[in-house]
């Protein structure tokens, strides 16, 4: 009786009764776990604003050296609120379809049918592949070449806007001027700047980028074009398209982003203009000369808007956006411009920039403006097919895929064969052991159940 109670009451200088022991206390055991989940809790809230390798606003840093050239633009004052190298021209790579698309919007009928010559459908990559002849919707034309930076769209723009690509650089550069980009020269449509260029390619500076993108910005379908994930239409001849923005690591990565464009080239290397809204405020991010575009567009971004905006801002203002796009003219036929063969408003033809999102136009064609010697080579931002060498490409493949089923069958075939004469010797392993048989036929060795056979 004296040990069960010293068992169940240890004295005070038992070690038991000195040792805590928070089983013993079940309140106590509860405070603990409230304690240690408001830690937690309190730990998740403040880990964002703890210096770490994630932006404020969901993109990894930068892990790319520091852009050679850069600018931060608050688009609503239009203040540059920091920059490198702000006003000297560079190969813009596809960033240059910005300007494209902003000088056809303001000369083209909205509902203008785009016709495909043999020099677009020529274009190197990236190409979506438009046969000549075709004549596409203008809408289709802007997201193919926004989205996906479709050269044979960009140079089918500038033809039937500018009456020629010769045309339409002239009218671009005159646009720009009146925007106030002036450090730049434009030239090629598509952003090319090697030997398949036009004039050499076209040159624009961060300042020239940071107005083309602010008036673009302006434009509604432009800039739904540049913010859209991923888009979905039926072209004229009944094929379906699937576009997912090359900008998508900004579009999915950064909270609040909302445009614009990326480019790349050999000789420009990655280059990427984007823009993002939050709390009411827009930035704009241009930046040339660094691999991990989109991380430094995030650190720039975040750095305006870090900035407080009441307070003034020594750096350079842009100019008004003055663009002004061309109105459908009721009772009047949409063509493109003197010189390029268009057959007018293709009715109902809606490319649509929502997910996803359908749109189907007439079947009419025209004669294509006349050609020019179709250009080679690949200098862009991605690979595609188009004109006959992708039939050419498309058959080509056709048969290399054919044979390689062919291969896999012949194969799969050997295989079977090999386990099943794999499972028939060691089926008669089995029997042979199990003294089911001696001899199956003349190659099969009779093995030790013969030999004790013989030794009855």
């Amino acid at each position: 009786m004296r040990l069960k109670n010293r068992v169940d009451r240890p004295s005070t200088d038992s070690p038991s009764r000195l040792r805590f022991n928070p089983h013993h206390y079940p309140r106590i055991r509860k405070a603990l776990a409230s304690i240690l989940g408001i830690a937690i809790c309190a730990a998740s809230l403040v880990a964002p604003s703890v210096a770490s390798p994630i932006s404020a606003y969901g993109l990894a840093a930068p892990v790319s050296p520091s852009p050679e050239a850069y600018a931060i633009i608050d688009a609503d004052r239009g203040v540059i609120l920091e920059s490198r190298d702000l006003h000297t021209p560079r190969n813009a790579a596809s960033m240059v379809k910005l300007a494209t698309v902003l000088t056809a919007v303001t000369h083209l009928d909205p509902k203008v049918g785009v016709p495909i010559s043999v020099r677009a459908a020529a274009e190197p990559t990236m190409r979506i592949g438009m046969p000549a002849g075709e004549v596409w919707p203008l809408e289709q034309m802007i997201n193919s070449a926004l989205m996906v930076s479709a050269n044979d769209a960009s140079w089918a723009i500038a033809e039937c806007s500018g009456g020629s690509v010769e045309g339409f650089a002239t009218q671009a550069q005159q646009l720009l001027a009146r925007l106030g980009a002036r450090d730049g020269k434009f030239s090629d449509p598509a952003g090319l700047d090697d030997e398949n260029s036009f004039g050499g390619g076209s040159f624009l500076s961060p300042w020239d980028l940071a107005v083309i993108g602010r008036n673009a910005l302006a434009v509604p379908r432009i800039a739904a074009a540049t913010n859209s994930r991923e888009i979905s239409f039926i072209d004229v001849s009944g094929r379906p398209h699937r576009y997912i923005n090359h900008n998508k690591t900004l579009l999915n990565g950064y909270a609040g982003a909302n445009g614009l464009k990326t480019g790349f080239t050999d000789n420009a290397g990655r280059t990427l203009i984007a823009s993002a809204t939050r709390d009411g405020r827009t930035m704009i991010a241009v930046v040339f000369g660094t691999y991990d575009t989109a991380g430094w567009a995030g650190a720039l971004l975040d750095q305006g808007f870090a900035s407080d905006p009441r307070l003034k801002v020594e750096g350079e203002r842009l100019p008004p956006v003055r663009i002004k796009e061309a109105k459908s003219k009721r009772g009047v036929k949409a063509v493109c411009a003197e010189g390029v063969s268009n057959p007018g408003v293709i009715a109902g033809a809606s490319a649509g920039v929502s997910t996803p999102s359908g749109a189907t136009g007439s079947t009419s064609t025209s004669a294509p403006s006349k050609p020019s010697t179709p250009r080679q080579g690949a200098s862009g931002d991605s690979a595609s097919g188009g004109s006959i060498w992708s039939t050419i490409g498309a058959w080509f493949a056709a048969l290399i895929g054919v044979l390689a089923v062919l291969v896999i069958l012949r194969r799969r075939a050997v295989l079977r064969r090999r386990r099943m004469r794999a499972e028939r010797r060691r089926a008669i392993a089995r029997a042979q052991r199990a003294g089911s048989i001696h001899v199956i036929d003349a190659k099969t060795p009779t093995g030790r159940v013969d030999a004790r056979r013989r030794r009855r």
